[in-house]
């Protein structure tokens, strides 16, 4: 069971990345475009 738990940690990390990703990439275009609604 250790391997599935390992896969789940995985893809815990790349789920935190993404959203990071995604925040960073409405700053961006906040910032570039001026105001945005969400």
């Amino acid at each position: 069971m250790n391997e599935g738990n390992q896969l789940n940690e995985l893809l815990s990390a790349w789920e935190e990345t993404y959203k990071k990703g995604q925040l960073t990439l409405w700053v961006f275009l906040a910032l570039k475009d001026g105001k945005k609604y969400v």
